[in-house]
């Protein structure tokens, strides 16, 4: 008897189709299982026998192949035991095969029967939809994370006890459906904490506005307790809400690292915060097989660096192509893997070992020591950083004042607006956020006046500014235009955004310090 079942398999976030085929014959008694597979993978005919026998169903005598096509694409995970059991049991005349060419099956055994949930469910799902598929059997704990998409009926099971009474028509068929949009907008809520909350630092809250409305890189430098984490961990209070097409590609990463929350989904923007004892593998990805880093896990959201400088030189230097390029790409025997790395990186940073540097009554730190501190962030990672703030201690006055603080709910309007500007500029060339855009797209969405570019040539040759700092500048300025609902950019945009530029550290903190303090 020989059978196909459809099946899927992932190679990073992507998925190709895989084609299970079953085939029992008289012979010497053997069970083999060819097609390119990993060990896991390998691992499922023990799995699958023993859950057949545990549920009344034993083997046959006879010689078993299950060949994995295509052969010579590398299939890993433990989501193959579902569709392998089913193909035997159809082989076995156990149930009925009416379903099965329009179906897709994925789901781990345990040696009882019962269906284990598995990774990566939604980029098999949205592939599914995408193709002659009707149905997608699949662990009933996966299935909040699947039933998003109504053109797709998709039925949770638990057992293969209740599989079995699916294809025989024993068991009805039941599908799961919830909206998306409905879902974000229910999640979407004010944070417990707010940007009014911190007094002070009016600039530096200027310049995270001005970075979240058009995804800009940033750096926050400064002395202890001069708020750069607080003000860092408050920039989730004031992203956009996610749309649907984003929450599904956010959810994609998540579904393939293993991270989905209770609610399957991701509903609102990322916030990854990472320590300095972290590896090059961990902020970038890899393994084997490679599993998204943090740098994915913040795709379209923020990725905060604290103490910057203090990260290895090596897993600094390893951001240099995701800031430009918005993917990993993972090389391995196995294939070449993608994951997208669309986020806002925000650092924050001492300036010396002690931190207390530029203030000389507080920092004993040397000249060299300092200068060795700072050189760990090398000029090719500031040049892709698009705004720098420096921040200082917050006077006393400042503490006690009830200054009227701009609140979080009204820097979101602010940066919803720039968006939606920037959301109308860009529709149908696939870029998203100003800070995305070509030297191309430069001369055709950033008319400037005849003052802005004179100041703007004057700067580049001042600061000897590099190509790309003279681009970021333009692009920043861009966001700020927007922020003022301005479509050309002015001198005082193109001055705001030179402020914020970084050439290298020592010179940016020697710009922005007092001559007492130094």
């Amino acid at each position: 008897m020989f059978q196909t079942v459809q099946s899927a398999a992932l190679c990073g976030i992507h998925v190709f189709p895989v084609s299970i085929e079953v085939d029992i014959r008289s012979g010497l008694p053997m069970f083999d299982m060819v097609g390119l597979l990993s060990s896991e993978v390998l691992e499922a005919k023990e799995r699958v026998r023993t859950a057949l026998h545990n549920c009344g169903i034993s083997l046959p005598p006879s010689r078993i192949t299950v060949n994995f096509s295509p052969a010579d694409r590398k299939k890993t995970g433990s989501l193959f035991d579902l569709p392998i059991a089913v193909g035997l049991l159809s082989c076995l005349e156990k149930i009925e095969t009416d379903l099965l060419p329009k179906a897709l099956f994925l789901g781990e055994l345990s040696l009882d029967g019962k269906v284990r949930p598995v990774k990566g469910v939604l980029p098999i799902v949205d592939y599914a939809r995408k193709h002659p598929i009707h149905y997608l059997f699949l662990p009933k704990e996966n299935l909040k994370e699947a039933s998003i998409f109504p053109e797709l009926k998709v039925v949770g099971v638990s057992s293969l006890h209740e599989m079995i009474g699916i294809l025989n028509n024993h068991v009805k068929i039941l599908t799961s459906f919830q909206n998306l949009d409905d879902l974000i907008e229910k999640n979407y809520h004010s944070l417990p904490y707010d940007m009014k909350d911190i007094s002070g630092q009016e600039s530096a809250k200027r310049g995270i506005k001005v970075a979240v409305a058009g995804m800009h890189h940033l750096l926050l430098a400064g002395p202890p307790g001069s708020g750069k984490t607080m003000l860092a961990k408050r920039i989730p209070s004031i992203l956009p809400k996610l749309s649907k097409e984003e929450a599904i590609e956010i959810s994609k990463i998540y579904s393939v690292a293993g991270l989905l929350p209770k609610e399957g989904l991701i509903l609102s923007r990322p916030f990854r915060e990472t320590h300095s004892s972290i590896r090059t593998p961990g902020l970038i990805g890899g393994m084997t097989p490679p599993v998204p880093g943090e740098v994915s896990l913040s795709h379209k959201g923020v990725l905060f660096l604290d103490e910057y400088a203090e990260f290895s030189k090596q897993t600094i230097e390893s951001l240099r192509a995701p800031l430009e390029e918005q993917e990993i790409r993972i090389h391995r025997a196995s294939g070449l893997y993608h994951f997208p790395a669309e986020f806002m990186m925000v650092c924050a940073t001492n300036l010396c070992p002690c931190g207390h540097f530029p203030n000389r009554k507080k920092c004993n730190c040397s000249s060299r020591a300092i200068e060795r501190y700072l050189s760990k962030i090398s000029g090719p990672i500031l040049d892709r950083i698009d705004l720098g703030l420096l921040m200082e201690k917050i006077p006393i006055q400042k503490l006690r004042d009830n200054f009227a603080c701009q609140s979080s709910a009204s820097m979101r309007e602010d940066i919803e607006r720039a968006r939606h500007v920037q959301k109308k500029r860009f529709q149908g060339t696939g870029i998203h956020f100003n800070s995305r855009m070509t030297v191309k797209d430069l001369k055709q969405f950033c008319p400037m006046s005849g003052d802005a570019e004179i100041f703007l040539q004057l700067a580049y040759d001042s600061l000897d500014l590099s190509a790309r700092g003279y681009h970021k500048i333009i692009k920043v300025a861009r966001t700020i235009a927007d922020l003022k609902e301005c479509k050309e950019i002015s001198i005082d945009h193109i001055a705001e955004a030179v402020s914020y530029r970084i050439s290298d550290m020592k010179s940016f903190v020697n710009f922005n310090s007092t001559e007492e303090d130094l």
